[in-house]
């Protein structure tokens, strides 16, 4: 007869925790409430009973109800502000902390810890004035967007002063033509189609100008490399900004 093989499956949790080790997971988070828990997940906080708040069960309770009543309800928004005293809020955990001001309306990302604390104080002196705070010039910016909604400047992103709407640009084709081009490229352009225009020759009047082109021309050429015995075609694909480029522009 053949013996039936031992299960290799451990049982426990000392079967696959080596004697120097310790667990993974402790008696605290074996044991932990399901109540516990269930608001750790509503609230999205790291763990509480890591963080460094120190009346814990105060903060959660509060943050979990700023966070479920949102913006809309303006009773419940000032009371959080009344709760974010300067006692109550030296006790907290900076994740925490920036936490509760997302779920108030306030901006965290501002250069640190004082400055936010210091914000917190005079928003909540001035809780029942949070509409008109919201909207002023020197406040708003406290604020996140979804928080103040959105104002007019908010569209013009870097931009000092709005867009205005440019009048209809107006040519008069023959007009430009006959300027530039003379009589003779007018009348010939509007019998055939085309016309030779010299609109760059006096780039060649000039033989030092003349040494300068071929000089920028050399410097690109001296970077590049024969391809299948061709100078690609002569096309200068590197020369984005030569000096003649823009002169001719």
């Amino acid at each position: 007869m053949v013996e039936a093989p031992t299960s290799s499956v451990p049982t426990s949790a000392a079967e696959t925790t080596p004697a120097n080790m310790t667990p993974a997971y402790t008696t605290d988070a074996i044991t932990a409430s399901k109540d516990d828990a269930e608001e750790d997940e509503q609230v999205g906080l790291c763990d509480f009973r890591t963080c460094g708040c120190e009346d814990k069960a105060s903060i959660r309770s509060r943050l979990a109800k700023a966070k479920k009543q949102g913006f809309k309800n303006h009773k419940q928004l000032i009371a959080s502000y009344d709760y974010l005293k300067p006692e109550v809020v030296h006790t907290m955990c900076w994740n925490h902390l920036r936490d509760f001001c997302t779920a108030v309306g306030l901006k965290t990302q501002i250069g640190g810890r004082t400055l936010l604390v210091r914000r917190i104080d005079q928003v909540r002196q001035k809780r029942y004035h949070l509409g008109e705070m919201k909207v002023s010039e020197e406040h708003r910016n406290w604020f996140s967007k979804a928080f103040r909604g959105t104002m007019p400047d908010d569209a013009l992103g870097s931009l000092r002063f709005p867009s205005r709407k440019s009048a209809p640009l107006e040519l008069n084709r023959c007009q430009i033509m006959h300027r530039y081009m003379g009589p003779k490229a007018t009348n010939e352009w509007e019998e055939h189609g085309t016309t030779v225009v010299r609109a760059m020759g006096w780039l060649f009047d000039d033989p030092r100008v003349q040494d300068l082109i071929s000089h920028e021309f050399n410097m690109y050429l001296h970077h590049r490399r024969m391809v299948n015995g061709e100078y690609n075609l002569g096309w200068l694909r590197s020369s984005y900004h030569s000096q003649i480029q823009q002169v001719a522009r």
